[in-house]
């Protein structure tokens, strides 16, 4: 009754990419995009305070031979104060590819994200609510055996997004 459990998985999809004009010799490409499946877990542990954790992998070996699958993991609570539903999180992301075979168009690395937000139920029963996350993406170091067009030889100094969203429920 106080625990929910849920699953997701998404199949990975194939997408033809082809150019006008040609791009650095290139007609055009497939990009392999990779299967996900994601598990979580709910628990409520007081009328006011529940705890969340999920676990995730992602098939990024069928993207491309040089990628390796990736695994994830998070936690967040949630506490219930009247009106207001208070919540925090972290998760944390192993990188798919290596320095020697990162490129500029992709340039996945590890990553970690903290996010918090509250959310206010209204008299309606509608719900107002915002958020913020901050997301380390890596260093996303690109050392590529002799210097190529979209693989250069550097890493990224500032590789963070900030996301501030703001939601609606009615």
């Amino acid at each position: 009754e106080t625990t929910r459990i849920g699953a997701n998985y998404q199949h990975g999809s194939k997408h033809d990419i082809e150019f006008d004009e040609p791009f650095a010799g290139v007609q055009g490409t497939a990009i392999d995009w990779p299967s996900t499946f994601d598990i979580g877990i709910d628990h409520q542990l007081t009328e006011r305070l529940n705890i969340m954790a999920n676990a995730k992998w992602q098939s990024w070996s069928d993207y491309d031979a040089n990628y390796q699958d990736t695994y994830s993991a998070g936690i967040a609570a949630g506490y219930q104060m009247d009106e207001w539903l208070w919540q925090a999180g972290f998760s944390i992301d192993t990188s798919p590819v290596d320095a020697e075979y990162r490129d500029v168009v992709l340039p996945l690395d590890k990553q970690w994200r903290l996010g918090i937000g509250a959310q206010k139920t209204l008299a309606s029963g509608s719900k107002i609510g915002i958020a913020y996350q901050y997301q380390h993406l890596g260093d996303a170091e690109i050392y590529a055996q002799g210097q190529q067009l979209l693989r250069p030889v550097g890493e990224y100094s500032e590789n963070r997004v900030h996301f501030i969203s703001f939601s609606y429920q009615f």
